[in-house]
């Protein structure tokens, strides 16, 4: 029933609650979450969804949630930083060598690369065993898929500190 001025103080009463035990439920789940959450950072274990590269998967023996190298697309990650590293690609240029490669055909359904998602792919530490968790950089207890130098060289790369200024793909001349 409706609650409204006509309403008797026993029902107001009634409705007020309902209100606050289903506000310390949803209070007392949210807690919950971020207990989990807390766990799974504490074993170095990210709380999330897996990258392009890796596949959410369950460890047979303790039944955890665990996260594993996707190997159909590890080439795809790995050609990605390679070729970025070397400076001489832009962010497209990129996503045009790896099409052509075939290495964006075992994309899961409805991904595709765009410059963003590359960009945020290739900064991202997750490669190197490492996640950001709140502003945090944790160590991860999954496996890397991209050597630190490279990942080094990639970072100096996108920062603008490259050695090979000279782009050979998709560069357009400015007057």
């Amino acid at each position: 029933a409706a609650i409204g001025k006509e309403s008797r103080s026993a029902d107001k009463l009634m409705y007020g609650m309902r209100t606050l035990i289903a506000k310390n439920f949803i209070d007392n789940l949210k807690e919950e979450v971020v207990k989990g959450q807390n766990e799974k950072l504490e074993h170095g274990e990210y709380p999330s969804k897996a990258l392009l590269g890796y596949l959410n998967a369950e460890d047979p023996l303790t039944r955890r949630a665990t996260i594993i190298v996707d190997e159909a697309n590890k080439p795809l990650i790995q050609t990605m930083y390679r070729l970025y590293a070397t400076g001489g690609y832009s962010l497209q240029g990129v996503i045009d060598e790896l099409q052509t490669l075939g290495l964006t055909n075992g994309l899961p359904a409805g991904r595709r690369l765009n410059k963003t998602t590359v960009a945020k792919l290739l900064s991202n530490p997750f490669y190197i065993g490492h996640f950001k968790w709140n502003g945090k950089l944790h160590k991860g207890c999954h496996e890397a898929t991209v050597d630190v130098e490279t990942w080094q060289k990639v970072q100096d790369v996108l920062a603008g500190k490259n050695v090979n200024k000279s782009k050979k793909h998709n560069v357009i001349p400015f007057a």
